[in-house]
This record gives C-alpha cells, structure tokens and sequence, in this order.
C-alpha cells in the first residue's frame, strides 16, 4: 500500500492478537466451520482485512495485480497499456496492540496485448510521446493502531492534501468472505499555476470465512479486484485536457516469488535485476 501499495494495496487493520478477549475466544470456537463472522462488527472487518489484504505472520507475502490502464474523455474509454504489479510484504505486530507493516513494490506496462516492457507512451489525446517513469523498489512502513488507523504519510509538496481510508461493507457468500476496501487522496495547490490531484482506489478481497475466523491460519490465501478513478498525472502532459484515468484489475496472494505472473517477472528482471534476485531483502533494510 505505502499507499498506494499496488497501486494500492489497502493498508490493514487490527489483528486478532489486539482483539478482545471473548472475540478472541469465539474466533477460536467457531473457526473451524466459519460460523460466527459478523459484518457489522468493526473487529471482525479488521481481522478479516488484515488476513486477506496483508498478512497476520512474518513470512514473506507477495501479491500481484494484472489489468488494464484506460483514459476516459467523456464516457469513452481509450485503452493506454496492460498493467503488471506486484508488491511483496511482511508484518510485525507491535506491543500496544497494533502493526507494522513493510512493503515494497515494482509496476510496469506493456502495450496492450504485447510483452515489451513500455517506456514511452505515445499520448492518443496530445499526440506527443511521453516517457514513462518506472520507480526502482524501495522499502516502505507503515504503522497501525488497535483500530486500524495509521498516521499520514508525507503530502505532495506545495499542495495540501486529505485522505480517507474505509474498510467495508463485508459480506459472506457461502464459504467466502468478500470485503471492500477503499482509499481516497485530494491534494488541492497552496499556490496558483497547478492543477488538483484525486485519487480514488476501490478494492474487493475475497477468502476463505474459515480462515478467516480460524486464529490458526495466519496468512490465508485472497482474491483481489482492483479499480481506481484518478485524475491524469503530470507526466502525461494533458494540459487542458478534460477527463480521468481509470484501471481494471484481478489479482492474488502468493507465498513464492516464483509463484508470481510469469511476464512480471520477466519484466522486473530486466529492469531490476539486482533486487529480483533475493526481493525479500529489501525490507530488512
């Protein structure tokens, strides 16, 4: 997340070590079947996004996302390339109850339907050829409280910046937990001569309820849908240029690197050969 992790992974919430005693107790009882998982109870939204969007152990959790990044002008969607994210992770629980999360990341783009990595995008609205900036991974942590909230990061300089972050509405579709999360960001200039930047991710996970409720599994596995609604970043170089940028995503959690999309890891290979070989070592420092 970092945020935005993944382009966003949602940062958690609490775990169950920070749960009160009795939903500890029913978490126990009732894991095995599921049973027992109420969506209107904040601790339950915690746990489960916790569970299913990072991780409740300390072993190295990789996630991926693959879709498409389309500009929009009016109510037409231009394609502009495929998207290929990956992010890897560990958590650490804390003393008074919270965590702390460390994460990295890697995001690239190929042409739709093709597999060359893209480092310049010829700009269909504009017409000029634009280079694409590809951030070399760096560690990022993140701390959560008891109730799921975490300082904010650093604001865009020269603007002054807002967030919110949700988790929710949850729902249980026979054997699976299906639960949203959300994150918004407007940066609004101090100064005349810039243009506002709002961003505005919309996650879904889905897992297994019995994992979910079952304090013995730690990390279980987790779908993840991914879209986000954002204003166009400077790079493109829109000018007056009306409209947003919008993607389109699926995703998952894996435990390997080499269980992540193949084309990733082909392209994060050749872009950054030195952290491909041992990924993990980047968040020790």
């Amino acid at each position: 997340m970092k945020r935005r992790t993944a382009i966003g992974i949602l940062a958690g919430a609490v775990g169950a070590a920070s749960l009160p005693l009795a939903a500890q107790a029913a978490a126990t009882a009732k894991g095995a079947s599921g049973a027992g998982f109420d969506p209107a109870n904040p601790e339950h939204l915690a746990l489960a996004f916790r569970k299913l969007a990072q991780s409740m152990d300390g072993s190295l959790t990789f996630q991926w996302l693959h879709g498409t990044r389309y500009g929009v002008q009016g109510s037409l969607m231009t394609p502009f390339w495929d998207m290929h994210v990956g992010t890897w992770l560990i958590t650490r629980d804390l003393p008074d109850g919270g965590y702390e999360v460390t994460s990295a990341g890697a995001n690239f783009y190929t042409l739709p339907g093709e597999t060359t990595l893209l480092e310049k995008f010829h700009n269909p609205y504009t017409g000029e050829t634009v280079d694409i900036p590809i951030a070399k991974p760096r560690a990022n942590k993140a701390v959560y409280d008891r109730t799921g909230a975490s300082a904010a990061g650093a604001g865009m300089p020269g603007m002054k910046t807002t967030r919110n972050a949700g988790i929710g509405p949850a729902w249980v579709q026979g054997s699976e937990v299906i639960l949203r999360g959300d994150f918004s960001l407007r940066a609004e200039p101090i100064e005349a001569g810039r243009r506002n930047f709002t961003v505005q991710d919309m996650s879904t996970y889905v897992g297994s309820l019995a994992d979910v409720m079952n304090p013995k599994v730690r990390n279980p596995r987790s779908q993840h849908l991914f879209n986000d609604i954002l204003d166009f970043p400077p790079y493109l170089k829109m000018g007056d240029q009306p409209g947003t940028y919008v993607s389109r995503c699926y995703g998952r959690k894996e435990y390997r690197y080499a269980d992540m999309p193949a084309r990733w890891r082909a392209l994060f290979e050749q872009k950054f050969p030195d952290v491909a070989r041992d990924p993990g070592a980047i968040l020790a420092g």
